[in-house]
């Protein structure tokens, strides 16, 4: 058997360009879910991207070319965790499995998807960035021997000059207003500056909630990676404001797939703010698993099940975090 190498970005990201250059490097033949749904339905327009049937095909052509000992690089979406770890357990006998995941700017895919052809619009893109689950090689046990994280540089533009230093400085205030009026030079932080949470649940606007949290693990965390939990408070909520929603004529809001949106985030931000990935990495698995904690009145085998699906130190974490989290309502 060959190896495997899954893509994995939104709709505009460059996933598909990176792809080429990739294929090249690891002389790999390129699966394309679009490219074999234009072929099965003669559909050009893409209409039905999930259709089960192409799936089935790819993923039988990926079978064939690694039994030959072909190197094969899927292109396709592949957000969803869950639906990655059962896809990679189809290819058992590839010698290597890595992914690579391409990290971009929402606003960037949006204007990329306009200036195509064959465009899959706001709606589609923003839903796929609300669904995509960062993957990590020492979390959730999907099955990949390395992840690698490529991130954008349109990441920089976003930040408006602000440097990590400045960040840093204020990472410890006690002065809400100081820290959000520095931030909100960035469009993402300026997003949710004041922003109703509209709930039952939370009382504080989405800055004041991340103020506050920030607050709980100033003077409550005292280990050697506060810098991370700092970090990890003031990016858990940034993708509120890209997530939040009014179904039908309910009074109250969600924010279904918040996490998954901050987690992009902060991964773009603080590898334009010239982090190490290493620190990155941890700051957003953080993010992106703190809403997948079991709830407290959950049961022991809940508990012990997630346990075993991330590390010891990453559980006290988010077990630490919630508190944080739990506090600031």
């Amino acid at each position: 058997m060959a190896k495997l190498i899954m893509m994995v970005g939104v709709p505009g990201s460059g996933k598909s360009t990176y792809t080429k250059k990739l294929a090249e490097k690891e002389q790999a033949v390129i699966l394309s879910s679009d490219q074999i749904y234009v072929e099965i339905t003669g559909d050009p327009t893409n209409s039905k991207p999930n259709d089960g049937k192409v799936f089935d095909e790819l993923y039988k052509r990926t079978r064939e070319y690694l039994k030959q000992g072909t190197n094969v690089v899927i292109d396709a979406t592949n957000s969803s965790a869950k639906k990655r770890k059962g896809v990679l357990q189809q290819f058992k006998g590839a010698s290597e499995k890595e992914c690579y995941y391409i990290c971009t700017p929402f606003e960037t895919c949006v204007k990329r998807d306009k200036e195509r052809e064959r465009t899959v619009g706001y709606g589609v893109i923003k839903g796929m960035y609300l669904r995509l689950f960062v993957p990590f090689v020492d979390v959730l046990d999907e099955g990949f021997d390395q992840v690698h994280y490529l991130v954008s540089d349109e990441f920089e533009q976003q930040l408006n000059g602000i440097k990590k230093e400045v960040i840093e400085s204020l990472l410890p205030t006690n002065e809400y207003d100081k820290l959000f009026k520095t931030l909100s030079v960035i469009p993402d932080f300026a997003s949710v500056y004041e922003l109703p949470q509209d709930s039952t649940y939370h009382t504080f606007s989405v800055s004041r909630h991340i103020f506050h949290v920030l607050k709980y693990v100033n003077e409550h965390y005292h280990e050697e990676d506060k810098l991370v939990m700092q970090y990890t408070a003031l990016f858990h909520d940034i993708g509120k404001a890209m997530a939040k929603n009014f179904k039908d004529d309910q009074r109250y809001a969600n924010f279904i797939g918040h996490e998954n949106a901050s987690a992009q985030i902060a991964m773009g931000l603080l590898t334009a703010l010239g982090y190490e990935e290493s620190f990155v990495v941890e700051v957003t698995k953080l993010v992106q698993l703190h809403m997948r904690l079991p709830r407290e009145d959950a049961t022991e085998k809940a508990f012990e099940k997630f346990k075993k699906e991330v590390n010891q130190k990453t559980y006290q974490q988010l077990e630490f975090f919630r508190q944080a989290d739990n506090q600031a309502k």
